[in-house]
């Protein structure tokens, strides 16, 4: 008895050093995406260059403390374009794509789910196959063949990455519609004659919402990275338009030479979807109240 009190009272130092690390941690990621929101924001206001200004003087100049100069915080690219001023313009591009992106897909998947479960038998089984066909499908694959044959504007790549992930949102949200269904609220509300639209818009919506928003969170890492991947491989924002995607995509044929060019975005890439999956871990324990039972 006494030596299972001593394991507990020697465990308990340890849960709070893990506890307390995890905070540190998660502080850390929001701090991350409150600056990367504030360079998004006010990119325009704070880049200390024009991103498209070249200046073959100083092409290749590497970060200051590491042999640049002081105008050139970050150092310069091949075409003696400032990194810094890039970064900043790249984060906004990249942020409003991928947000874009991600709420387009978010109104397809849940506007399909609704109707999925309001409507069910024969829409409801092929609302589900395609929601079945589109996770078969090798996304990537998809979004390069439809950029290739089509052309590639900000438009339409927008809408391409809209169309990665809505198939977890269609069945997220049919699966949650048809559980509120059964509850008695709803069978009162239908006693009452109450119309269709408003049972699901002003009840149903509103009871899964904290479901659906952290299923966002969860995704949008994923639609940074898919922006990244294709404007690293050419058929994503093109020039004179820059992103981090596009940043990383140029530097990487400067990677002996001028190691700063591919490694800066590729550090903001990999810290950005690092936070944004613990904030979207966190706000799932909050507000999932199936974690919570």
């Amino acid at each position: 008895m006494d030596q299972g009190m001593r394991h507990e009272a020697a465990a308990a130092p340890k849960g709070r050093s893990r506890r307390l690390a995890g905070d540190m941690l998660l502080s850390l990621a929001f701090a991350w995406l409150a600056l990367v929101l504030c360079a998004a924001l006010t990119a325009h206001l704070i880049a200390p260059f024009d991103y498209r200004a070249t200046s073959l003087e100083a092409r290749l100049l590497p970060p200051v403390g590491m042999g640049g100069e002081w105008p050139y915080l970050l150092g310069t690219d091949h075409l003696g374009r400032d990194i810094l001023s890039r970064l900043l313009h790249s984060i906004q591009i990249s942020m409003a794509v991928a947000l874009a992106g991600s709420l387009i897909g978010a109104a397809f998947g849940i506007t399909l789910g609704f109707l999925a479960a309001h409507l069910r038998g024969v829409v409801d089984s092929v609302c589900m196959a395609l929601v079945d066909l589109q996770a078969a499908m090798p996304f990537m694959v998809v979004a390069l063949g439809v950029l290739a044959l089509f052309g590639n504007n900000v438009l339409l790549f927008i809408v391409v990455i809209g169309l990665h992930g809505w198939e977890r949102y269609a069945r997220l949200t049919r699966s949650l519609v048809l559980a509120e269904l059964e509850q008695g609220y709803v069978t009162a509300l239908r006693g009452f004659r109450a119309p269709p639209l408003l049972i699901y818009r002003r009840h149903i919506l509103p009871n899964i919402a904290a479901a659906l928003i952290v299923n966002f969170t969860l995704s949008f890492p994923e639609i940074i990275l898919l922006e990244s991947g294709l404007s690293f491989l050419g058929m994503g924002i093109q020039p004179p338009l820059t992103s981090l995607g596009n940043m990383l995509g140029f530097g990487r044929d400067y990677v002996a030479d001028a190691w700063w060019l591919p490694v800066v975005p590729g550090v903001v890439i990999f810290v950005t979807t690092l936070a944004m999956s613990l904030a979207g871990d966190a706000l799932r324990d909050r507000l999932d109240s199936r974690l919570n039972l």
